[in-house]
């Protein structure tokens, strides 16, 4: 995720309509409400394997 500029526009292109399931967690995450890894663990278990896929390979 420290390697992409705008990881909110990345994640939103990437996800398509799953974003939608990630939005509050997103929020939350930019507010210092939760860390980054509160906010993996939720993408995973909500989108699962197609969220860690999208930052498999990117550079």
């Amino acid at each position: 995720m420290d390697r992409i500029e705008d990881v909110e526009s990345y994640i939103k292109e990437k996800l398509g309509s799953d974003w939608n399931q990630l939005q509050h967690n997103w929020q939350e995450y930019k507010e210092g409400e939760i860390s980054r890894g509160e906010f993996v663990k939720a993408a995973l278990k909500k989108v699962g394997k197609r969220f860690l896929g999208i930052f498999i390979n990117t550079s």
